[in-house]
């Protein structure tokens, strides 16, 4: 839900548009047009820009690398509840993906993990590693601190515009898919569906939009991305 501004690098004028007034929009989100010339999560679709600011009332936090203890068939509860849907990937210390449904089972409403023990690749008491995005509490939003979790509007006090990020940049955002693994110069995708909005290494939509400059970490869950002319 945010950008990390302290670093980003922004080197082209911001252009501020009208914002789809029914649209969820999350600071460092793509952005694209829709037919009435208003920006909105962007679907696939070609990107216009990166969202400088929030225009939503639900919020949401990443976590990456997670560990988790896994023995027996135990089910183990993860620090956070209310995952979004198919924002996790559960992996083994080298970064290789366990399976869903096969190495270990996943309730993301209540934020808990259950290792599948007939079939599994898991061993039991081993540790595992849990990325994920979750919704934000009322007492979460009010006690963390740090860029990554400030409860902002849109920047223009609910006036229906936004403020876009275009062109040449250096981002540093929270929103991306967390279900991928990331390292620097990975190419980064407009995501849709369950990823709209975000920035992902799935290519199913085709369209390019940057590349990685930094990894997201356990210590620093940013990722860092180039946009914009030459990436």
């Amino acid at each position: 839900m945010a950008i990390d501004l302290s670093r980003s690098a922004i080197t082209v004028a911001l252009g501020i548009r009208d914002v789809d007034p029914n649209a969820t929009v999350f600071a460092g989100m793509i952005l694209s047009l829709n037919s009435s010339g208003q920006v909105t999560p962007a679907d696939g679709a070609i990107p216009y820009g990166v969202a400088k600011w929030n225009k939503a009332t639900i919020n949401y936090g990443v976590v990456i690398d997670e560990p988790v203890v896994m023995t027996s068939t135990d089910t183990k509860t993860l620090k956070h509840a209310n995952l979004r849907a198919d924002s996790y990937v559960v992996h083994d210390i080298s970064g290789t993906p366990y399976t869903v449904n096969t190495d270990y089972t996943i309730n993301t409403t209540n934020g808990t993990i259950t290792r599948i023990e007939t079939g599994g690749t898991i061993v039991s008491g081993s540790t595992v590693y849990v990325n994920y995005s979750y919704e934000l509490t009322e007492f979460e939003l009010h006690t963390m601190q740090g860029t990554n979790y400030m409860n902002l509007v849109d920047d223009t006090q609910g006036s229906g515009k936004m403020t876009v990020i275009q062109d040449f940049a250096e981002l540093y955002t929270d929103q991306y898919d967390t279900s991928e693994l990331y390292t620097p110069g990975d190419e980064l995708y407009v995501g849709q569906t369950t990823e709209k909005g975000l920035f992902t290494k799935k290519s199913t939509s085709t369209k390019k939009y940057g590349k990685v400059i930094k990894a997201p970490s356990a210590a620093d869950p940013y990722l860092g991305v180039q946009i914009g002319a030459g990436v």
